[in-house]
């Protein structure tokens, strides 16, 4: 049932595709609310094919999309497209014409600007939703250097810091930031649509068939699971490998395949329909989730959205011992929890897939993907907020 209350809100973020947090934030709080919602993005510029968009925005008010905008594509050097971004969040902010409760800055940069607006009064309240802290952002040392003081300077000044692990606050505790001095956190992982999917019978489960989901790179180490084919292969009969996704490192996968002599790889590519996506998870066995590990990389310090879209589609997870919540996948026998080791792979697939053990691993994931449906941690984050 949506709730009538009104809430003014500016969601401001920098990305690379059309989905993540900032979606289901938005998304939300349009079906939850009467929302007048300003909702900003800006192009990541982590990846070169960022350089090819420009930023926009778009406004709703009582949740019905009335005015979008895409800016200028400025061809600039990036420390002056970080300004530029800066400038139009403060722009159409301002421009649009009315003040607003909440702010929720998706960066440092994107916070900072809201906290400018709430010195103005156009903005009562700033959160710093800040969902993949790394001690290095950039390989510019000057451009890392800065990053880390507007980090600063938003996680002692926003009203309320949002994060998505424990990790976040113990890593900028140790990277000089004063606890005393943050803004309250509160921990808001990133979650699923596990009441949204329906799963399906055991009978149209193949349970031999591994699926991976995500960007195909290098750091996600899909290298492990095509290097333990050969022997998995033989110890399971009708076994298949599927891929989901595209990246950078997609041919280079290709040709280890080729170079393997493996016939039971299926590389999709990228699906942008999400039902048939999770059409494939739910009738897939065993999904993985193998991140090289690195604790310098976004995924030991973020909460990733995958394993929580496994576990929403009843999945036994197999996932390295790099994010959080790989333990819990582990303590709550959603799945296994692996170092990146072939034979530790091998061993946890033929565990997970014993006739004995297999019922119980996706019953258990099933049951974990609930507690992470996106609803669910909505409504308790802001009503928190909204209190505070």
């Amino acid at each position: 049932m949506k709730n009538n209350r009104k809430i003014r809100i500016v969601i401001s973020l920098h990305e690379f595709y059309e989905a993540g947090s900032a979606y289901e934030l938005r998304n939300f709080l349009l079906e939850n609310y009467k929302a007048d919602m300003l909702f900003i993005s800006h192009p990541l510029l982590l990846r070169k094919e960022s350089y090819n968009f420009s930023s926009r925005y778009e406004y709703f008010k009582d949740s019905i999309l009335i005015k979008k905008n895409n800016a200028f594509h400025w061809v600039l050097p990036e420390p002056f497209l970080y300004i530029k971004d800066f400038l139009y969040t403060l722009i159409w902010t301002i421009f649009i014409g009315q003040k607003y409760d909440l702010f929720f800055g998706y960066n440092p940069l994107d916070a900072f600007c809201g906290i400018l607006l709430r010195s103005i009064g156009r903005v009562k309240k700033v959160v710093y939703y800040n969902i993949d802290f790394t001690p290095i952002r950039f390989q510019n040392k000057i451009l890392d250097y800065i990053y880390h003081l507007f980090d600063k300077y938003a996680a002692y000044y926003a009203d309320l810091n949002w994060v998505g692990t424990k990790r976040t606050i113990k890593a900028r505790i140790n990277y000089g930031l004063s606890l005393k001095r943050m803004a309250k956190t509160i921990i808001v992982p990133d979650g699923n649509h596990s009441l949204r999917i329906k799963q399906k019978k055991s009978s149209q489960v193949k349970k031999e068939n591994i699926v991976y989901l995500g960007g195909i790179y290098k750091k996600q180490g899909i290298d492990l699971i095509i290097e333990a084919l050969p022997k998995l292969n033989k110890l399971i009969k009708g076994l298949e490998f599927t891929v989901i996704g595209d990246g950078e490192y997609l041919d280079t996968l290709k040709e280890k395949v080729k170079s393997l002599k493996l016939n039971n790889v299926r590389f999709l590519g990228y699906i942008e329909d999400l039902f048939k996506v999770e059409d494939i998870l739910t009738s897939s066995g065993i999904a993985v989730a193998p991140y090289l590990p690195d604790k310098n990389s976004f995924t030991y310090y973020s909460d990733p959205g995958k394993p929580k879209w496994y576990l929403a589609c009843g999945l036994p997870v197999i996932i390295t011992n790099v994010p959080a919540i790989a333990e819990v996948i582990e303590r709550r026998k959603a799945g296994k929890m692996i170092n990146y080791d072939k034979e530790e792979l091998i061993k946890a697939v033929l565990e997970i897939m014993h006739k004995g053990n297999y019922e119980e691993y996706r019953k258990n994931s099933r049951k974990m993907g609930l507690s992470f449906d996106w609803s669910i941690i909505f409504k308790k984050a802001l009503s928190q907020t909204l209190r505070i």
